[in-house]
């Protein structure tokens, strides 16, 4: 049976660990948007809806947009590695000859 790291490296990397580094980010984004979901809250008044400093709601939200889309882009990047990833290893498996009973080699 092959393994996944027998396959071709991706840009000097092999695909688990970029796969790796995404769910690492995924990770890091998500610790990050925890530690700042508190920070917002402090900034607002729940009880009447307002925001209680602009600039700091502004400079907190800003960032809570900007880890959210590199969050979003690490999750895409993710896919986008596992399909690589699977695509190559279904080649693998097409291009082996076939046993008897309809097994890969």
């Amino acid at each position: 049976m092959k393994t996944l790291t027998k396959h071709k490296p991706i840009e000097g990397m092999k695909p688990p660990q970029l796969s790796f580094g995404c769910i690492a980010s995924l990770a890091a984004a998500q610790v990050s948007l925890f530690v700042l979901h508190p920070a917002l809250d402090n900034v607002l008044n729940t009880d009447t809806h307002q925001i209680l400093d602009r600039l700091r709601f502004r400079s907190l939200h800003n960032t809570y947009l900007t880890v959210s889309m590199v969050q979003w882009v690490a999750g895409l990047l993710h896919v986008w590695f596992a399909l690589a990833v699977w695509r190559r290893f279904d080649a693998g498996r097409s291009a082996a000859p076939v046993q008897a009973g309809g097994k890969n080699a």
